[in-house]
């Protein structure tokens, strides 16, 4: 924990569904002596749901639709960061130049209204209907 506090320093704490990874990570250090984390949070599930049209958000579901972490296994650490980054790339790449701050991204997260999903789930194709 103190690695990964020096590791993060006063960087944003990014994650998929941010939420519940950094209330974990907050009460880790905290178990261990460490201050509860304090840094600005961006959630990826958020800005896709912004910046991406899909039927469902779910990291796996993301990840088998737009093929962004191929050997993935789901809900494993590091392939769920590399699948995370991969999803934070592909919405990054959706926004508008205007954005162009971290705090404006965050906002955006936030605020932006969000995406029409399909009504039918892409990956079913022709045989839900």
């Amino acid at each position: 924990m103190y690695d990964f506090k020096n590791f993060l320093a006063d960087s944003v704490f990014v994650a998929h569904d941010v939420k519940f990874d950094y209330k974990f990570i907050s009460q880790s250090m905290q178990k261990v002596g460490l201050a509860p984390l304090l840094n600005r949070s961006l959630c990826s599930l958020s800005l896709a749901e912004r910046t991406i049209a899909s039927y469902r958000y779910a990291l796996s579901y993301l990840n088998e639709s737009f093929s962004l972490h191929p050997s993935a296994t789901h809900h494993r650490a590091m392939s769920d960061v590399l699948t995370t980054y991969e999803l934070f790339k592909l919405s990054l790449a959706s926004l508008d130049e205007s954005i162009k701050s971290v705090e404006d991204i965050i906002r955006f997260s936030k605020e932006a209204k969000m995406l029409k999903r399909p009504k039918f789930d892409p990956l079913l194709g022709e045989s839900q209907k």
